[in-house]
């Protein structure tokens, strides 16, 4: 009878210690707060691209061969630009803007080029601007 009552004290107290334990405890959830950007405009023109943006921003440009360019845009969203863009300017044919969230918010933009061309960017008041030139 003894072992069975101290048997009964230890179990109390255990579910004690992991009643309280577990109700002491606070969770605590910490959401980071991201400042992106968000693309704001494409606007296509004869031999030039303006990308606009809310918010300063970096990014890198590389070609894939002379008729596509792609623009990557880290910390940004493409806001409403989510469908492809065809343009009858010269010098492109059409722009594609994508969200990519892999590693944080990512906008990709695919050109595609009329002509194999040179692309000289210039960025200055949260827009770049491509300027193509024809080999």
């Amino acid at each position: 009878m003894r072992r069975f009552i101290q048997f009964r004290i230890f179990l109390s107290i255990i579910l004690l210690t992991f009643i309280f334990g577990c109700a002491g405890q606070k969770i605590k959830k910490e959401v980071v707060a991201v400042d992106t950007a968000m693309l704001t405009g494409i606007d296509v023109q004869d031999n030039r691209l303006t990308i606009s943006s809310n918010k300063d921003f970096t990014f890198t440009i590389y070609s894939t061969d002379p008729y596509r360019t792609t623009i990557k845009i880290p910390d940004m969203t493409v806001g409403e630009f989510t469908g492809r863009i065809v343009s009858d300017k010269a010098g492109f044919t059409e722009i594609m803007p994508r969200q990519e969230d892999a590693d944080g918010p990512m906008v990709m933009i695919e050109v595609v080029l009329q002509n194999p061309s040179a692309v000289v960017p210039v960025y200055n008041d949260n827009s770049l601007t491509l300027l193509t030139k024809p080999e």
